[in-house]
């Protein structure tokens, strides 16, 4: 999949027991927002303390908008899959992640598959996280198909071992800054990695959408959620004797 709404390949580290050393890896993320139900948060699987915290923080981060916008905000049950996390998932380090996939099945934008992120969530400020460069390394091998990655602006000075005998130049997009590494000879195989600063960065790279049109989107969905609610709750009178026959 190149682009695929509710789906995101976040970024993990793992450490190796016997040699303790550590390890990035990919850690794809699937994200559902269902209307109604119970206003919460579902994260199963084998996660820790710190990263439920992280999934909360996000549920309290998209809430945040619908005060901001002005939006209706009629309950929504959240469910965050961590794909194949087999030997659990500990830490706040894809609270972005899950922030972007939720938002991408809410307002329907796929996610470009070929980029990874990680990066802690507060409010809309992205927050340094641990074990970058071992991150991105491991997504940086050309057989991988990957073509970049998003990471906090705090944590711009962990990619300097990435950069040793390659070439490298100064990239911009929007108002979002980063670095493209050439990771084969005469200037080839382009891995564009971006600093961000707010989640709205983030968005811009992996959604190409920005602050307005997400908030847009999301007032037009709760408008559509809201009067499905209402039509259901109007059917229930109608429906209830129809089943009692």
């Amino acid at each position: 999949m190149t682009d695929s709404i509710g789906y995101v390949v976040g970024l993990a580290v793992i450490f190796s027991k016997s040699s303790g050393q550590m390890y990035g890896q990919p850690l794809p993320i699937h994200g559902q927002i269902n209307a109604g139900g119970s206003d919460t948060v579902i994260a199963p699987g084998k996660i820790g303390e710190i990263a439920k915290a992280a999934a909360q923080n996000v549920r309290a981060s998209i809430k945040k908008i619908f005060t901001k916008i002005c939006a209706p905000y009629i309950g929504y049950e959240m469910h965050v899959e961590y794909i194949q996390a087999h030997d659990g998932v500990e830490g706040d380090s894809a609270s972005v992640a899950i922030d972007i996939a939720l938002i991408s099945d809410y307002i329907k934008q796929p996610v470009n598959q070929k980029y990874g992120v990680t990066g802690s969530l507060t409010g809309d400020i992205v927050l340094p996280v641990g074990g970058v460069t071992e991150k991105i390394r491991a997504i940086m091998d050309p057989v991988l198909g990957m073509e970049g990655a998003c990471i906090p602006w705090q944590n711009k000075h962990d990619i300097e071992p990435l950069l040793i005998n390659t070439e490298s130049e100064y990239i911009q997009k929007d108002e979002v800054p980063g670095i493209r590494v050439f990771r084969k000879e005469e200037r080839q195989g382009p891995f564009d990695i971006y600093f961000c600063k707010t989640k709205y960065n983030a968005y811009k790279i992996l959604m190409g959408v920005g602050r307005s049109e997400v908030e847009k989107k999301m007032a037009q969905r709760s408008k559509q959620d809201l009067e499905f609610i209402h039509n259901m709750k109007e059917r229930k009178p109608v429906l209830a004797p129809l089943i009692a026959n």
